[in-house]
């Protein structure tokens, strides 16, 4: 998943994700399909924070826990998840930051949109009204 560029996961999603989902017809199709690859793409980078947080704890926790009689849940909600936690919050919130970062992808897709949607309303415009959608785009 790291080695996949972002912007092509968002195009994939854009291009291949169908208008109509289960019958249910999808009003706004480029923001959904946002939504989805922005969300599939951070979800595999938490999983593996996650997963490596819970891994750092030492094997001896779980053993120690269990001599004492703890149940699985309470030996992670009591023990394991309050040290998980330390070691899972940085980057946590640097992965916060990369995904607010990577929005910024989201809108460089809606401005190539824009901008073919004024090239193909200027091909059936008088030339001074190509002008003036070129601004207008350029102003959005």
């Amino acid at each position: 998943m790291r080695k996949i560029p972002l912007l092509l996961f968002i195009l994939s999603f854009r291009l291949l994700l169908p208008s109509v989902i289960l019958g249910i017809r999808i009003p706004d199709k480029a923001a959904f399909s946002d939504i989805v690859a922005m969300t599939v793409f951070t979800s595999a980078m938490v999983a593996e924070i996650l997963r490596g947080g819970l891994n750092g704890i030492p094997q001896g926790q779980w053993e120690a826990a269990a001599s004492q009689g703890f149940s699985r849940y309470k030996t992670l909600r009591s023990i394991i998840l309050p040290q998980a936690l330390r070691k899972i919050l940085v980057p946590m919130l640097g992965q916060l930051v990369t995904c607010l970062k990577d929005t910024s992808f989201l809108q460089v897709v809606g401005t190539s949109e824009l901008m073919m949607n004024t090239i193909i309303m200027g091909k059936f415009k008088y030339s001074y009204q190509v002008i003036v959608l070129y601004a207008l785009t350029a102003l959005i």
